[in-house]
């Protein structure tokens, strides 16, 4: 469980192919403060750690297929920024929203418009998907967990803030570029209520 406070920025470092799908190598600024079998959000996606190298303050991911297949992982250049995320401690304060990490889909940035200090960002939307956002409700893009402006018939939009835009792979958006996205989960639970209610 993760919150969508992004802790850190790191950089996707390689790739390399196992029968049923590829080890991410990820650097880390903290990668000595790290455990085999913790769970950390890449980009917002759960992801187990699978080996920690000391002398490339990296982290190696064993990723499966349907992972890199609906997810944004799959597409990453070398050198790519990637948002960082461990996961939720009992105790600690949830300062953004409850973050699984699984993700629902990916998302085409199709406008971005500096407004004042903000930007804002307008992102496509799956039809199947249009039920699970709400105006003022969250959601997270690529792990960030963001308050949504407005919703449209196939897009919606985010304001992100100069923080959030400093600390955050978003100060590197641009047009095309595919995001990943997770629907607030109370809204995937009142959705299957509803189904089963009018069964």
């Amino acid at each position: 469980m993760f919150t969508g406070c992004i802790e850190n920025t790191g950089k996707f470092l390689s790739r390399s192919r196992v029968a049923d799908g590829e080890k991410l190598l990820v650097a880390v600024p903290w990668a000595d403060n790290v455990k085999l079998g913790q769970s950390i959000a890449v980009n917002g996606v759960c992801l187990t750690v699978n080996r920690i190298k000391h002398d490339e303050n990296a982290i190696q991911f064993h990723t499966l297929a349907e992972t890199l297949k609906k997810t944004n992982l799959g597409s990453l250049d070398s050198g790519a920024e990637v948002n960082l995320e461990r996961a939720l401690r009992i105790g600690d304060r949830l300062d953004g929203h409850f973050v699984s990490g699984h993700i629902d889909c990916t998302g085409a940035i199709l406008d971005i418009i500096d407004f004042h200090n903000d930007r804002v960002i307008e992102i496509e939307l799956l039809s199947e998907f249009t039920a699970l956002i709400v105006k003022k409700g969250s959601i997270a893009i690529d792990g960030i967990s963001l308050t949504v402006v407005a919703v449209k018939d196939s897009s919606f939009t985010v304001h992100i803030i100069p923080d959030t835009l400093k600390n955050t792979n978003l100060r590197q958006s641009a047009i095309g570029m595919s995001v990943n996205l997770e629907m607030d989960m109370i809204g995937k639970y009142i959705q299957r209520f509803n189904v089963l209610d009018k069964h």
